[in-house]
C-alpha cells in the first residue's frame, strides 16, 4: 500500500531575514497562535519575538506583530538581552497562555559586547490572560549560563508541569514547576531534574508513551536520536534509539493509537527532509512518511506540534534555511496510513 502524499504547507507572513524557533498553541476559540524570533541574523541585536494568528485550522494567518523589543531586561535578570531565541507556547491549568523564550544575556566589557553565542543563553517567561493578544513583560525563569528552551511542556495528572530545557554546552534536563503559579516579576519556584548522558545531548522533547514518560534528544555529534525514560525519581541515562540524527531537534507526541510518533530529520547529513517515524516501545522506530520531501523547502527543521482537536494535529517549523515559518496539519487517518 503506497504511503499518503505529504500534507500541503502554508507559509506564514514574515519579514525578510531569519525567522526561526517557533512555538505553536491552539487558542480557546479554535484559532492558532505561532510565535518565533525574527531579525536580520540569528542571535543578532535587532531580534524580536513575532506572533501571528491562524484561522481555519491554519489555512489563513494574520500579519505578525512584535511582542518584544530588542535589548529588553527581564525582571530578575541582571543584564539586558543581547538577542532572543527559541519560543515555546503552552496553556497552564488555569487557562492562561505561557510563553517560555530563550535569550542571549548581554555582557559588555570596555563598551564591547562579549556575549555573542547561545552559550550565554538564559530562559525567560511571559504570560497572557487574553489568549495571546497581549503579554506581560519578561521574567527570568532559568538563570543558569547557557540555559535555553525548545520543547513544549508536559502535564501529568496530579503532578507539576514538566518543562524540557538544556544548556548549550550539552546538558539537558527537565524543570518541575507549576505553570499556573508563574507570576510576572516574581522568581518562580521549581526543581531541576537532569537527564544523565555519556555525551553532550540537547533540546529534549517530552511525550507520554504506552510505558511511561519519554524524553527524546538531539545529538550534536550527528549520530542518533537519544531517549531517556521518566521515573518517579528522575530520568534514566539517555540511550541511542535506532534513528539517525543530523544534529537537529525532534518533536515527539503520542498518536490516537498509543504509538509514539517522532517528527525528525532522517539521516546524519542534513535537514532537507522532515519525516515521521513510529514506535511502540519508545526505543525502536520505523521510518514512515515524509512530511516535507527532500529538497522541496530547503532545510526544514525545529518542528513544534499542537493538538487541533481529537485526532487532529498542527505542526509549525522553519524552512528555507531558517528564513520562513511553515505550517501543516494532519489527522489520525493520515498517521494510520503512514504507520501502515
Amino acid at each position: 500500500m503506497p504511503l499518503p502524499a505529504p500534507p500541503p504547507l502554508t507559509i506564514l507572513p514574515s519579514p525578510v531575514g531569519v525567522n526561526h524557533g517557533a512555538g505553536l498553541v491552539t487558542l480557546a476559540g479554535g484559532d492558532l497562535l505561532a510565535c518565533w524570533y525574527s531579525g536580520r541574523s540569528e542571535a543578532g541585536p535587532d531580534v524580536v519575538i513575532l506572533c501571528a494568528r491562524g484561522a481555519g485550522d491554519g489555512e489563513r494567518w494574520s500579519q505578525p506583530w512584535a511582542i518584544s523589543r530588542p535589548h529588553e531586561r527581564a525582571a530578575g535578570g541582571p543584564r539586558r538581552a543581547k538577542s532572543s531565541g527559541n519560543v515555546v507556547l503552552a496553556r497552564d491549568s488555569g487557562g492562561r497562555l505561557v510563553m517560555i523564550v530563550g535569550e542571549i544575556q548581554g555582557r559588555r566589557l570596555a563598551g564591547i559586547e562579549t556575549c555573542r553565542t547561545w552559550r550565554c543563553g538564559r530562559i525567560d517567561f511571559r504570560v497572557s490572560t487574553d489568549d495571546g493578544a497581549t503579554w506581560s513583560a519578561a521574567t527570568r525563569l532559568d538563570d543558569r549560563p547557557g540555559a535555553l528552551p525548545r520543547g513544549r511542556p508536559l502535564r501529568t495528572e496530579g503532578q507539576p508541569d514538566l518543562v524540557p530545557v538544556y544548556q548549550e554546552r550539552g546538558r539537558a534536563g527537565v524543570l518541575r514547576l507549576d505553570l499556573a503559579g508563574l507570576a510576572p516579576g516574581a522568581r518562580p519556584r521549581m526543581e531541576t531534574l537532569p537527564i544523565p548522558a555519556d555525551r553532550p545531548l540537547i533540546q529534549p522533547s517530552l511525550t507520554k508513551g504506552p510505558q511511561g514518560l519519554f524524553a527524546y534528544l538531539r545529538d550534536p555529534h550527528r549520530r542518533s536520536v537519544f531517549v531517556s525514560r521518566g521515573t518517579p525519581r528522575g530520568w534514566t541515562r539517555a540511550e541511542p534509539t535506532d534513528l539517525a540524527n543530523p544534529g537537529s531537534p525532534v518533536e515527539a507526541f503520542q498518536d490516537g493509537r498509543g504509538r509514539i510518533a517522532l517528527v525528525h530529520n532522517p539521516g546524519r547529513t542534513d535537514r532537507r527532509t522532515l519525516s515521521l517515524a513510529f514506535s511502540l516501545d519508545g526505543v525502536r522506530f520505523r521510518e514512515a512518511c515524509d512530511l516535507v520531501p527532500r529538497d522541496t523547502a530547503g532545510d526544514a527543521a525545529y518542528p513544534s506540534i499542537t493538538e487541533l482537536g481529537p485526532g487532529r494535529w498542527g505542526l509549525a517549523f522553519s524552512i528555507n534555511g531558517k528564513r520562513r515559518i511553515a505550517f501543516t496539519r494532519f489527522d489520525q487517518a493520515y498517521l494510520d496510513a503512514c504507520a501502515g
